[in-house]
């Protein structure tokens, strides 16, 4: 009977271990950018900060939420890839900035993901027109085979080129976009859609600056 019993607890201390391993793998967490060693400032390269962000979060099986804190992190052009191993929250309560002349094809590009939902009110700063002589003009922002997903309470300024690109994307809304660029800017497009279907758009500000 004492052996009995004995294999009736280690049985229940093993199976209650595997539910809260299970459980504790299937709540949402939180990932914050400075806990990768991002500098704020504006002058300090943070995208291998972000990418390992990312990378862990995408992973994470139970939802997750990328934080970008309040403050400004300069962050050179960079992919966010999955798809994720569950729905993820990217969080800009601060300023992402690009580095001065930016070029290339785009900024940040998210790419093969699924129930993605971008917020947090904050700004992605293009600081504005490409080097002199540049034939790459980058899009600002640009969501690459994405579904189920929606981008909320989201600044975009200063772009080079197109603030806003969709292509290849399904089921997806743009809510409370703001986008403003300064009058004299070599491209001024706002949002352009191309092999989309499922694409709401509402509450979109769009202004120019002298």
């Amino acid at each position: 009977m004492e052996i009995k019993s004995s294999n009736s607890k280690f049985i229940l201390s093993l199976v209650l271990l595997i539910f809260f391993f299970i459980k504790g793998q299937c709540q949402s967490k939180f990932f914050f950018l400075d806990h990768y060693g991002a500098v704020e400032g504006g002058q300090v390269d943070n995208s291998k900060a972000l990418q390992k962000a990312w990378e862990d979060a995408c992973k994470w099986k139970g939802g997750s939420n990328l934080v970008i804190p309040k403050g400004t992190y300069l962050v050179n052009p960079i992919q966010l890839i999955g798809p994720c191993s569950g729905p993820i929250e990217f969080q800009n309560t601060g300023t992402l900035k690009a580095p001065l002349g930016l070029n290339g094809d785009f900024w940040i590009e998210f790419r093969y993901i699924d129930r993605l939902t971008l917020n947090g009110g904050g700004s992605f700063d293009g600081q504005g027109p490409p080097k002199e002589g540049s034939s790459n003009l980058p899009t600002l922002l640009r969501f690459s085979f994405v579904t189920n997903s929606k981008a909320q309470d989201v600044k975009l300024i200063n772009s080079p080129n197109t603030h806003f690109n969709l292509f290849g994307c399904n089921n997806t809304e743009l809510f409370k976009i703001t986008i403003s660029s300064p009058g004299d800017s070599h491209n001024t497009d706002g949002i352009k859609i191309g092999h989309s279907n499922g694409i709401k758009i509402s509450k979109l500000t769009y202004s120019f600056r002298r």
